[in-house]
């Protein structure tokens, strides 16, 4: 049933079935006067050929309100879709921002460190007389090869993050236009169930439709 909106399942065979309108009626014979129809008349099932006609009438109603019910499903499914890949999208964008600044301040940090590190040493080396010379020389050495080991684990760290982040943002888009996919697949194949179903039921009203003509050699007027 497509007034239920969009369904990946395909249509069963009882929303196939062609059920008749109007259950054939055999007139009954009439006998009496000249002015009446005699017992072998063959008289048309005027009620049946109109329900039936009435039945084929609806089909294209049935068909463009499952067809629009089927598309308003899909496009509802995809924009859900739409606004779960923004929110994805926005928190990556803020993971990166934020990675890029602890970056940053990782880097200050060592450097701000280093330099008040250096001032201690250069005080300690100062007190034993120690500052002259290769003594300077080391130290400075010596702080730049710890703010760098610093700097280093910082960035990274940071490659290590913007890494993760980048390959959780492609699986997600691996699979949203997967699902997407498997979405527009799911539709296709409920509208041609649906022309299949429409189509079928057409074809047992025209049947129908011939069976009543037949019963009054008339088949040719059942159009």
């Amino acid at each position: 049933d497509y007034g239920n909106g969009f369904d990946a399942q395909y249509l069963s065979a009882e929303s196939s079935r062609i059920d008749d309108p109007v259950a054939a009626q055999a007139p009954a014979p009439t006998s009496g006067g000249s002015g009446g129809a005699t017992a072998n008349q063959k008289v048309l099932n005027g009620a049946a050929v109109g329900a039936t006609q009435q039945a084929i009438d609806s089909l294209d109603t049935e068909f463009n309100v499952g067809n629009k019910n089927i598309d308003d499903g899909f496009g509802s499914l995809i924009s859900k879709y739409d606004l779960e890949k923004g929110n994805v999208k926005e928190d990556y964008d803020e993971g990166t921002v934020t990675n890029t600044q602890n970056l940053q301040r990782n880097k200050q940090n060592a450097l701000s460190s280093a330099a008040q590190g250096l001032r201690g040493l250069r005080g300690v080396l100062g007190s034993i007389g120690a500052l002259s010379g290769d003594g300077s020389k080391l130290a400075n050495q010596a702080v730049t090869t710890s703010a760098n080991q610093d700097i280093g684990g910082a960035t990274e760290t940071a490659a290590t993050n913007a890494q993760s982040l980048d390959k959780a943002l492609e699986r997600f888009d691996e699979e949203d236009a997967q699902r997407r996919a498997e979405a527009e697949t799911a539709k296709t194949n409920q509208k041609t169930a649906l022309e299949g179903s429409i189509a079928s039921k057409r074809q047992g009203y025209y049947q129908k439709m011939a069976e009543l003509y037949g019963d009054v050699d008339n088949v040719g007027a059942a159009t």
